[in-house]
C-alpha cells in the first residue's frame, strides 16, 4: 500500500433520512414507485407501507441529505483533527451553501484523488476517505 500523508486524508460522513416522514406523506405516484422498488425486499409479513420507514432514508430516490461531516487533519504544530458539518433541513443548503464554502466548494478545494469506502456491520457504505 502507498505511504499517505495524514495531512492529504479527508474523512466524509453522510446523513440521510426519507424525504417524507411516511409512506402515507407520499403522493400516489411515489406510493406507486415505492411499492415497485421494495416489492422483492419486503420481510414476510410486512407491507410496502410498513418496510417505508424501515429503509426509505437509505433508497437516494426516497430519502435527503440532512449532514455531511468532514474531518481532515492538520500540523499545527502537533497533529490534529478538525471536523466541519454541513447539516439542515434543505437538501440543496447543504450541498450548495448560501454562501462560498458550501459542502461543493469545499470539496473542490481539497482537489481530491482518490476515494476509499469502509462499510458498516450491516454491509452499507458509511464513511468515505479520501485523498488529494
Amino acid at each position: 500500500m502507498q505511504h499517505i500523508r495524514t495531512e492529504d486524508i479527508i474523512i466524509i460522513d453522510i446523513e440521510t433520512v426519507s424525504e417524507r416522514p411516511s409512506f402515507d406523506g407520499l403522493n400516489e405516484d411515489w406510493k406507486h414507485l415505492w411499492e415497485e422498488k421494495v416489492e422483492r425486499q419486503l420481510p414476510e409479513g410486512v407491507t410496502a407501507g410498513g418496510f417505508y420507514p424501515m429503509r426509505a432514508g437509505i433508497m437516494a430516490e426516497f430519502s435527503k441529505i440532512v449532514c455531511i461531516s468532514m474531518g481532515y487533519f492538520t500540523k499545527e504544530p502537533q497533529l490534529r483533527m478538525r471536523v466541519k458539518s454541513f447539516y439542515g433541513h434543505e437538501e440543496k443548503m447543504i450541498l450548495l451553501g448560501n454562501q462560498p464554502g458550501g459542502y461543493i466548494s469545499v470539496l473542490a478545494f481539497w482537489r481530491l484523488q482518490a476515494f476509499y469506502f469502509f462499510k458498516t456491520a450491516g454491509g452499507r457504505f458509511r464513511t468515505a476517505i479520501a485523498q488529494r
